[in-house]
């Protein structure tokens, strides 16, 4: 029996890059496998280490706690709870809050402009 991949996209926008940035989420046993350009390998359930290497690698500003949503995420899936679909719009859901937490940063000249 093939088991299937559950592959998914957390897109957030960076004020680094003044573009969107997306992650490709997969949802191996243990967790995660997290990828982006250079930093990518296997997280634990709540994407611990590599989601916050990656937003720490564009100096991107996210939520406290943001993994324990992506644990969430990772619990409803693998006892069936929602579909990937779901699952897809929660992760989404996740990547607009990263958004919303690193565009409402104050910007100031030579700080971070």
């Amino acid at each position: 029996m093939k088991v299937r991949t559950m592959e998914f996209k957390l897109t957030y926008r960076t004020l680094r890059w003044s573009a969107n940035t997306s992650l490709r989420v997969k949802k191996i046993d243990t967790g995660w496998h997290i990828s982006h350009q250079a930093i990518n390998g296997d997280a634990d359930c709540e994407g611990a280490p590599f989601l916050e290497m990656n937003l720490n690698q564009d100096n991107v500003k996210f939520p406290e706690g943001v993994g324990t949503f992506l644990g969430f995420v990772w619990r409803q899936l693998d006892i069936g709870d929602i579909d990937e679909e779901r699952a897809q719009q929660m992760i989404q859901e996740i990547g607009d809050w990263i958004t919303a937490c690193e565009t409402s940063q104050p910007v100031w000249k030579v700080w971070n402009s």
